[in-house]
């Protein structure tokens, strides 16, 4: 979907992707998706710039699945781009605020690890307001 943002005109893209926990297709069907889907975007001279993963922070606890994704990713985007990937919990509204801590440290400290040893930040989306996702885009 294209947007029109003040700060960037219509240059943004944002484009949802099936999470690799769907259950119509393999992580290996979703992951082909999107590798088409960047080939074609390059083939037209849109170049990402940026990529933001969202993980709920409600899932109470770090499944097998969970652990793929940030290799995945790093997959995906490799090292070089890794300062351009913002992990996203959200959901927050939704756990109490030391449940939420410590689910983002078991992250931090385990698979988001190797993400964030290259560059990638953290961030949180307490609510869905706009601003607030406006401000982890910019």
């Amino acid at each position: 979907m294209r947007v029109k943002y003040s700060k960037y005109g219509d240059r943004l893209f944002l484009v949802d992707t099936p999470g690799f926990d769907n259950s119509h297709k393999s992580d290996m069907e979703v992951l082909t998706m999107i590798g088409e889907w960047l080939k074609k975007t390059y083939e037209k001279d849109v170049r990402l710039s940026g990529l933001i993963y969202l993980h709920r922070i409600t899932d109470n606890h770090i499944s097998g699945l969970s652990t793929r994704y940030p290799r995945v990713l790093g997959e995906i985007c490799g090292d070089i781009a890794m300062k351009q990937v913002v992990l996203v919990s959200v959901m927050w509204q939704k756990v109490k605020p030391d449940v939420g801590i410590t689910r983002e440290g078991g992250l931090r400290n385990g698979p988001w690890k190797i993400l964030l040893d290259k560059g990638s930040r953290i961030d949180r989306l307490g609510n869905a307001e706009p601003r607030e996702a406006w401000r982890i885009i910019e």
